[in-house]
């Protein structure tokens, strides 16, 4: 306990441990003394006497002071601990349950989609589901895209503003656009009132020269995401 109290205030690198250790003596040897000046170990009041006299005392004055340097040092951490004790709970999931938010993003490959129209936006839309897995209500401050959009992808409708119950799930849709063959990528972060990290989502879509339909590629799920 005196170890936890004292913390970073004494170190073996600053002695302190080397004038506990003198300290220690020191009682032990006035320990000793009043053991025979009580005659429990057979010694005579001289025995005690001459064992009081082996103390130095500049030793014993170097380890008083710095036991008294280090004092103030103990009582402000022992003033923080009740602070700490006494303030709010952190923030994070509330005590009883609920659900926590993965490490890692997600991962959203919206496949290779036909480049239609030379010079003009072309857009495919895909549907995911964002779920609370929190015993609590979570409100949706915006997003946020990695790197930022033009209109790479966006989200749309917004969803500024949706409270999503707990266990419940917002659907969000997310366009991908193009104005010209390629590959974009991008990170998704839903900012919410809760905990970090917040929930996030990598998407990807190919954009190839042709016609015709084109299914999605590979929807990884992680505990909030839900695949279309």
């Amino acid at each position: 306990m005196f170890s936890q109290l004292v913390d970073t205030a004494a170190t073996p690198a600053d002695g302190f441990d080397d004038d506990v250790a003198a300290a220690s003596a020191i009682l032990d040897q006035l320990d000793g003394a009043l053991g025979e000046l009580s005659g429990q170990t057979g010694g005579t009041l001289d025995d005690a006497f001459a064992d009081i006299l082996t103390v130095d005392p500049a030793d014993a004055g170097t380890d008083v002071a710095n036991l008294q340097a280090a004092i103030p040092d103990v009582s402000s951490n022992v003033d923080q601990l009740g602070v700490i004790l006494g303030g709010a709970p952190p923030v994070g999931p509330v005590p009883g349950g609920g659900g926590t938010r993965p490490a890692t993003c997600g991962s959203l490959d919206m496949g290779a989609h036909p480049f239609l129209i030379a010079g003009n936006a072309n857009f495919v839309p895909i549907t995911v589901t964002l779920t609370n897995n929190f015993t609590y209500a979570l409100t949706v401050k915006g997003v946020t895209w990695t790197p930022a959009q033009t209109y790479g992808f966006q989200v749309s409708p917004p969803i500024d503003g949706a409270v999503i119950q707990p266990g419940a799930s917002l659907p969000i849709t997310i366009l991908a656009g193009a104005g010209g063959v390629g590959t974009t990528q991008a990170t998704l972060t839903v900012q919410t009132d809760g905990p970090d990290p917040q929930p996030c989502l990598n998407v990807t879509a190919e954009w190839i020269a042709g016609t015709g339909p084109s299914p999605i590629g590979t929807c990884v799920k992680c505990s909030n995401w839900g695949c279309p």
